[in-house]
């Protein structure tokens, strides 16, 4: 398993992250990329011929929303820090694998999901989720391969099918009474929300490729309660839950090259000093100055 995952952001996100413990989780329709989460559903549909399963992807699509948190597993790379930091500026935060996530029955984890906060609520949720980083899948070959598999499994899913849900499939995208049955029955075949939600939060263009991306990310059944925050960019209401850890997920931060390395080198060490309480050799083996010469 890889050893630490990277996250660029600018000085003042990273004082966010630093203070509050949180990484912002953004539905994927929100994101930068385009063609996010729809790049599984565009090789499915290549391959798959019956078009009552297409009625059931296009029922789990409607039906169910993913938030997704980005990291490289190079933190020292001049795309990323152009891409993600603004000119002048720029941290890489490195963090450890969670051990353990939060949930009703795992009270005493290290990490958890959340969603807005309430004054003395605890508001973890507890939602379908990877508890890893995942490396995102990038090359064609392994795309068709992967699809492949899912139009065989889907395939024989569907011929396995119970008469009363294959029913319910017909007559999507209609919601009759007894679309609680189509939602238990999909649940129990790994292929339908598993498999479909995972490489579906996990296929990215492969001109992305060279950031090496993995991903942590969390996914919610429209039809239980969630409570997302929300910030605004551009004008733009964008929905996001948060990714809530212990000091501890924190392992080492590079810091950009700029004209004023020098000072946020500086000023990084007495946030650390005097917020995280960590020593001058603690700290010395916590930041890092980038490798790269190119003062952005």
């Amino acid at each position: 398993m890889t050893d630490c995952f990277y996250h660029y952001t600018d000085a003042q996100t990273a004082l966010k992250i630093l203070t509050k413990k949180e990484l912002w989780m953004t539905h994927t329709s929100f994101l930068n990329d385009t063609q996010e989460g729809k790049e599984l559903r565009i090789y499915l549909n290549k391959a798959l011929l019956n078009p009552e399963i297409c009625k059931i992807l296009d029922y789990i699509d409607s039906n169910f929303e993913s938030y997704i948190c980005s990291f490289s597993k190079n933190g020292d790379l001049l795309s990323q820090w152009r891409g993600y930091c603004p000119d002048g500026e720029g941290y890489s935060i490195g963090f450890h694998q969670p051990k353990s996530f939060k949930t009703l029955l795992n009270p005493e984890g290290e990490a958890c999901f959340r969603g807005e906060e309430k004054p003395n609520v605890d508001s973890s949720h507890a939602t379908w989720h990877v508890s890893n980083y995942e490396k995102c899948i990038y090359l064609d070959e392994e795309k068709e391969k992967i699809c492949e598999s899912l139009v065989q499994d889907m395939e024989n899913s569907y011929a396995n099918m119970p008469d009363n849900i294959r029913k319910i499939v017909s007559e999507l995208p209609k919601t009759p009474q007894e679309l609680k049955d189509l939602y238990n029955y999909l649940s129990n075949v790994n292929v339908w929300f598993k498999l479909y939600i995972y490489y579906s939060c996990l296929f990215k263009d492969e001109s992305f490729q060279e950031e090496d991306e993995y991903r942590l990310f969390i996914t919610f059944n429209n039809r239980y309660k969630q409570e997302p925050c929300y910030r605004v960019k551009k004008g733009i209401f964008i929905p996001y839950h948060r990714f809530c850890f212990e000091d501890k997920l924190f392992k080492e931060i590079i810091v950009r090259k700029t004209s004023h390395d020098e000072f946020a080198d500086k000023g990084l060490r007495h946030y650390l000093k005097h917020h995280k309480k960590m020593t001058n050799e603690q700290i010395d083996i916590f930041i890092k100055p980038s490798g790269i010469p190119f003062r952005g």
